[in-house]
């Protein structure tokens, strides 16, 4: 190569020779600058957590993010048997039947408090207060359903809470309005902790004697345990009986 670069040079003028010289010590200097500097090589035990903040900035910035959502009870008949179910084992546990209250509405501050139903919860620590702001739609539905003068979308119905009255008792207490008072503000509680019973069932396929009369019977079976489910003229006695 270095007689081949001679022999060109001298058949160039002075300045061509010399410019070409220039060229050939510049490429000869970038060839050996290139060899001495090591390759960039990627880490190959790159973290899982990298490889995840990697993709995420791949995807975007601002991606919504998954949360979960809360439990809450609605109206209908599949949160009524739930819960209504929840009231019934809840009831049985210990000391529970002494927290239960029964539960009223009313249309406004100085309409007629009417009875609901009852509302208990699952330990101390969550007030039947809570429990009625955790069922408020399920509870407001059978209101309306019970009491024809609170089945109107304009009202605003305000709950209240009173002595337990059951139901299901051969000698029933008196349901005294006078000892009501409006349910207090409260956090709602989870559904699971709280359970609602209506004093009888809004839902007509409870109503027939045959249906009260068999789901009275299905107690202990572990199936959905509804007492009284049917009207005060059709209803079928805790033991089933017409």
């Amino acid at each position: 190569n270095t007689c081949w670069h001679t022999l060109a040079l001298s058949t160039l003028s002075s300045d061509a020779a010399m410019t070409v010289a220039r060229l050939v010590v510049l490429a000869a200097v970038a060839s050996t600058a290139s060899a001495l500097v090591p390759p960039v090589r990627r880490p190959t035990g790159a973290s899982t957590s990298a490889r995840r903040r990697d993709a995420s900035l791949a995807a975007g910035f601002g991606a919504a993010s998954t949360k979960k959502k809360k439990a809450f009870v609605s109206a209908g008949k599949k949160d009524l048997e739930k819960q209504w179910e929840s009231f019934v084992l809840t009831q049985r546990k210990g000391s529970r039947l002494f927290s239960c209250q029964s539960v009223w509405a009313r249309a406004d501050a100085d309409g007629e408090w009417l009875r609901v139903g009852a509302v208990v919860t699952t330990s101390d620590e969550v007030s039947n207060s809570a429990a009625v702001a955790a069922q408020k739609q399920l509870i407001s539905w059978t209101a309306a359903e019970l009491h024809p003068t609170l089945n109107k979308k304009s009202l605003n119905l305000e709950f209240g809470l009173g002595p337990y009255v059951d139901d299901d008792a051969e000698e029933k207490a008196d349901a005294d309005a006078s000892k009501v008072a409006p349910v207090e503000k409260a956090k709602s509680a989870d559904a699971k902790a709280v359970g609602f019973k209506p004093q009888r069932s809004p839902l007509t396929e409870h109503q027939t004697s045959l249906g009260g009369a068999l789901l009275n019977k299905s107690i202990g079976k572990g199936s959905a345990k509804f007492k009284k489910m049917a009207t005060p003229e059709g209803a079928a006695d805790s033991k089933g009986n017409l």
